[in-house]
């Protein structure tokens, strides 16, 4: 019988907040089984993980101080994945729908979906991530796919394309897709109902996110691990975009 999963990456103590929050949320609308994946190691890592179902906690042990390593696991998922069908979302997603285990069915008629981009202007936050280069035609913050020999071959050359300069993954992500690569793509528009939108998973990209998973995090952690979250999220920005984006307050 065919296995279906969620799989979340989290590196440091920020992204960790991410996660618990994140998955604690999905548990409100989904019973599948959830893999993560933390450099924080188990005697440092958040006792509140215990308290959800059907959980796997993998650990490793990161190569350099990049903030970047996490990619080297994302990249490589269809190694990693113990599902034959995996829905993999960036740890500072939110679930909102019960939907979404229905978005495993777009599994039926490709390969691997993923989220169309929007267009941004020059001054939207993900520009200030990618520096101006716009030209990214899908999201890399969540995706699904099946395991078969062109998920394989299309996850190895996005980890070589990434490799060449280990730093972001969608510019590379462009590239492998733009080269004509053999893969069945399902390219789901934003706004679709049911899709991969803000009807069942919502993700924000750069320092607009504060704010959705400020709200998200103060709800079901806590006040304290909020102030955690605040202080950490605004000191790894620098001042004109905090003052810019407001991140000291909610």
């Amino acid at each position: 019988m065919a296995t279906f999963g969620y799989y979340f990456i989290a590196c440091g103590r920020l992204n960790e907040i991410f996660a618990l929050a994140s998955i604690t949320q999905l548990r409100r609308y989904s019973s599948l089984p959830i893999v993560l994946t933390t450099n924080i190691s188990p005697e440092k890592r958040d006792d509140r993980f215990a308290q959800i179902s059907d959980i796997t906690i993998d650990y490793f042990k990161q190569q350099s101080k990049s903030k970047t390593e996490n990619r080297r696991i994302k990249l490589q998922l269809y190694k990693y994945s113990p599902f034959d069908y995996t829905f993999f979302m960036d740890c500072d997603t939110k679930v909102v729908s019960k939907r979404v285990e229905r978005l495993f069915l777009l599994l039926e008629y490709g390969d691997i979906v993923f989220r169309k981009r929007v267009k941004e202007s020059i001054s939207s936050p993900i520009s200030y991530l990618y520096k101006g280069n716009l030209n990214i035609s899908y999201h890399g913050c969540m995706f699904l796919f099946k395991k078969n020999s062109r998920v394989r071959a299309f996850f190895d050359a996005w980890y070589d394309a990434w490799g060449v300069s280990c730093k972001k993954d969608m510019g590379p992500l462009r590239r492998v897709i733009s080269s004509g690569i053999d893969l069945n793509i399902i390219g789901v528009d934003a706004g679709d109902i049911g899709a991969i939108s803000s009807n069942v998973v919502r993700h924000q990209a750069g320092p607009i996110k504060y704010k959705l998973m400020g709200r998200l995090i103060n709800s079901l952690l806590g006040e304290e691990t909020y102030n955690e979250y605040r202080d950490l999220f605004v000191s790894s920005y620098p001042k004109n975009i905090v003052k810019r984006y407001k991140l000291s307050r909610i």
